[in-house]
């Protein structure tokens, strides 16, 4: 076949050979076109979700990533799908229904250079206060090793359920006030089955939770956890979703990119010159 671009998820920028990426494995949502069947695909996940963390490299020329850099995260893939990392990555032997890259510094500039719908930087917030809370326990995790087990945590959550669903509207507030004061007190590994990776950011993908459950039970990957949080905060402020991106020409096209991103940042001034006229 030769060798051949590929080209960023979020960017549509043309991918080289050595240039540094970011590959998110993907599968298929469990809920096609969202839980509400939306065809306009208004969440990150409509049609893909990540089946794993991310893993980092660079861009072999013939549609995978080689040099990459491992870690507990790369382990816990390794030791989840039974298969060497590189293996995994390769498209002729990966077990995931696809996959999408994302330009390095495209990367670095989602997780670390989020502005808000008022042009607030908020990189100290992780960029959005959905997320938060959940930064807020991943941040308690490596404070405190003590706490409810996800056992019991399920069993606080099922009573806030029941009550929910068969008592008095206040009865119900009690029950979640409840619930939301014990788990606001505990570190990640202890929310993690209940709450965070389950019931959180990541309630409504299949696999993911479960590749990560012995790292984040140990108190490990917090860093990458939080950064891949905010990737998918900002994928939602510039609109994209996890989905493979089109190769186009086989070794990209820079003059049409140019002459297409000029046209969008034009487009893009207007835009920010009405909005500051609202």
């Amino acid at each position: 076949m030769g060798s051949f671009n590929v080209a960023c998820s979020v960017s549509n920028i043309s991918i080289g050979c050595g240039t540094p990426i970011v590959y998110i494995p993907l599968e298929k949502s469990q809920f096609p076109n969202g839980p509400e069947k939306n065809n306009m695909m208004i969440y990150t996940h409509c049609v893909y979700s990540p089946l794993a963390l991310p893993v980092f490299g660079d861009y072999d020329d013939y549609g995978g990533i080689e040099n990459i850099e491992e870690g507990d995260s790369t382990k816990a893939i390794e030791d989840w799908f039974k298969m060497d990392i590189a293996k995994f990555c390769d498209f002729e032997t990966m077990p995931s229904d696809s996959g999408m890259y994302v330009h390095r510094e495209i990367w670095d500039l989602m997780v670390n250079k989020f502005i808000d719908e008022g042009g607030k930087n908020n990189k100290g917030e992780y960029g959005s206060p959905s997320i938060e809370k959940h930064l807020k326990w991943l941040a308690e995790w490596k404070e405190k090793l003590e706490g409810p087990s996800c056992e019991e945590l399920t069993d606080y959550r099922l009573e806030c359920v029941k009550t929910k669903e068969n008592g008095t509207e206040e009865e119900a507030m009690v029950a979640l006030v409840k619930y939301e004061e014990i788990i606001s007190h505990l570190p990640i590994h202890h929310v993690y089955v209940s709450h965070i990776l389950d019931a959180g950011m990541f309630r409504e993908y299949k696999t993911f939770p479960k590749i990560y459950s012995e790292q984040v039970k140990q108190g490990k990957l917090f860093q990458e956890l939080a950064e891949f949080m905010q990737f998918i905060c900002s994928m939602g402020a510039v609109n994209a979703h996890f989905f493979p991106a089109a190769n186009g020409y086989q070794c990209g096209n820079p003059y049409m990119s140019r002459r297409l991103y000029l046209k969008a940042a034009a487009i893009t001034r207007e835009s920010l010159k009405d909005r500051e006229r609202w």
